[in-house]
Parts: C-alpha cells; sequence; structure tokens
C-alpha cells in the first residue's frame, strides 16, 4: 500500500513538473512556428513571471492576506506578457526579416543576461520561495482520499496546465486570430496579401506566448524553488521538448512534456536523482539522432492534429 502511494504521488509530481515544462514548451513552438525564430530568453521571462507571482503575494500578504492563486496567476502572465512584447519590440523588430537566423539568436542571448542579472539585482541571487504561510492556509482545501492526500497546490497546478492547454489549442485552431497566426506560419507574403496585419500577429504572438511563460514560472515556483537562474534550465527544457515533440507540433509539444516530467520525477524516486538533467538532454540527443522531427512530426505551420 506504502508503494503505491508513492507511485501515485510520484505520478502527480510528474503531471505538475509537466504541466509547467508544456506551459513553456508550447511558447517556444508558437514563436518558432508562426515566426520561425528560436527565442533563447523565453526561459527567462518565465523566471519573471515567477518573480512577479512571488512578490504580489509577499506584498499582498503584509497588506490584506492570502489572494487566490488565480490572480496571482493572471497579474503574472500579463506582466510576462509585457516584457515577451516588448522584448520583441528590441531585440527583434529593430534586426528586421533581412538577417541572418544567427543574429536573433544571439541578440536573444543577450536579452537572457540582462533578465538574469536584471532580477539578480532586484530580487537578490539566493533562492526564493512562496511563504510557507500562504500554503498553510489552502490547506483547507485539500482532498483527502483515505491515507492519500492530494493539496490545493497541487490540484491547481494540474488543473491550471490543462486548461491553458486546452485553451491554446482550441483558440489557435477556432479563432480568427488563430487563422491568421497560421497564416503567417505557413506564408507570411501570403498572409499579407490576404490582409492579416503580420506587425500585430507578431507583437500577439510574443505575447501569449510569453504570458504561457509566466504561468508556468509560477506553477513551478509554487512547487519548486525560484531563482535568478531558473530560466536558463527552464529554457533548455522547452527547447528539449519542442523537438521532442516536434517544432511547430502544439500538441507534441504537450505530450511531450508530460513525458518528460514523468521521466524526470519517476528518475528521482526510483533511479538516479542527480541525473534526472542527463536523461532529459540524452533524450534530445537521441531525437536528434535517430528521429530529428520529433515523435509527431516537425511543422512550421500551427496545425495541430491534421
Amino acid at each position: 500500500m506504502a508503494a503505491l502511494t508513492t507511485f501515485i504521488q510520484q505520478v502527480i509530481n510528474g503531471l505538475m513538473l509537466g504541466g509547467g515544462y508544456a506551459l513553456v514548451a508550447i511558447g517556444y513552438t508558437l514563436i518558432f512556428g508562426v515566426l520561425n525564430l528560436l527565442h533563447l530568453a523565453h526561459g527567462e521571462v518565465a523566471m519573471i513571471g515567477s518573480y512577479i507571482g512571488l512578490t504580489l503575494v509577499l506584498i499582498a500578504m503584509s497588506q490584506v492576506g492570502v489572494l487566490p492563486l488565480w490572480l496571482v496567476l493572471i497579474v503574472a502572465m500579463i506582466g510576462a506578457g509585457v516584457v515577451g512584447i516588448v522584448v520583441e519590440l528590441v531585440a527583434f523588430r529593430p534586426l528586421g526579416r533581412r538577417q541572418l537566423h544567427i543574429t536573433p539568436l544571439i541578440t536573444t542571448i543577450a536579452v537572457a543576461f540582462v533578465l538574469q542579472e536584471a532580477a539578480v539585482k532586484l530580487f537578490g541571487s539566493e533562492q526564493r520561495s512562496f511563504p510557507v504561510a500562504m500554503f498553510d492556509e489552502l490547506q483547507k482545501y485539500d482532498l483527502h482520499l483515505g491515507a492519500f492526500r492530494i493539496t490545493y497546490v497541487q490540484m491547481f497546478i494540474i488543473a491550471t496546465s490543462l486548461v491553458l492547454m486546452v485553451g491554446l489549442y482550441f483558440f489557435v485552431e477556432k479563432t480568427a486570430m488563430g487563422r491568421a497566426m497560421r497564416a503567417c506560419a505557413e506564408n507570411t507574403q501570403t498572409a499579407r496579401l490576404l490582409g492579416v496585419n503580420v506587425h500585430w500577429i507578431t507583437i500577439w504572438t510574443f505575447g501569449i506566448a510569453s504570458a504561457l511563460a509566466g504561468a508556468a514560472g509560477v506553477l513551478i515556483g509554487l512547487a519548486y524553488n525560484i531563482t535568478p537562474l531558473m530560466g536558463g534550465a527552464l529554457g533548455l527544457k522547452g527547447l528539449t521538448i519542442m523537438l521532442f515533440g516536434g517544432s511547430g507540433n502544439i500538441v507534441g509539444a504537450m505530450v511531450a512534456a508530460l513525458i518528460l516530467g514523468m521521466i524526470e520525477t519517476m528518475s528521482v524516486a526510483y533511479l538516479v536523482p542527480a541525473w534526472k538533467d542527463g536523461f532529459a538532454f540524452g533524450i534530445l540527443i537521441l531525437i536528434l539522432l535517430y528521429r530529428p522531427t520529433g515523435l509527431f512530426g516537425s511543422r512550421l505551420q500551427i496545425e495541430a492534429g491534421r
């Protein structure tokens, strides 16, 4: 019974971790699918989102008490979305479309270092975490199933990840802006001739992808610690997942993120904890060697499932 309880707990942990990874990877996929650009500062945008959420919680607890987690999440998503739009306007747009692909790649690496240093100056270099008092306050919403307990925070992380993933899928597939994004992914010039405002689609793509990264930062921060350097690891994991699922494939990124989250969690629980990152990046090497298009196929257009 104890072994089964431990296994179920690890499955929940894997879903939590995979859900956070999925939101980062989907942002990568969205930007790459629509604009054919790798945004290597995307992980740092997620890190900024986690600090926005933490700062809001600390201020609220000193003034009015514990805020609803959904409100913290929305504020962090808006803040991260704004940061992502600023990055697009500052680091991508001035370069234009005629530059070599390596140029925006180098620019985003520089942006990543800037965001890291800004976080160190503002919040310090030590690890931070959401206050214990907040979790104590939320314990009354925990779900008890006999000897097994699922905390409110665990349920919130898993449910929020799934809602955002499904919501993005239907947004891209069913809305006018989603169709415009798919048109831009197919061919920017043709989309422009069809009346699509490519300028605004680009801004909205960065904003939506960055908002998802901000949500991932908060969700991962709720489950683990927050540091200014967490963005680098998140960015690399997001890139791994994007290649694992298939470049430009939203559904592939979702599934690959959940698989990677499970692999990492189970390796910590049952194998060698120190090797969890080795398993993740070992998967990347195998994919690049044996299936460079990813598990679900690589496509620039965001035609999920088609």
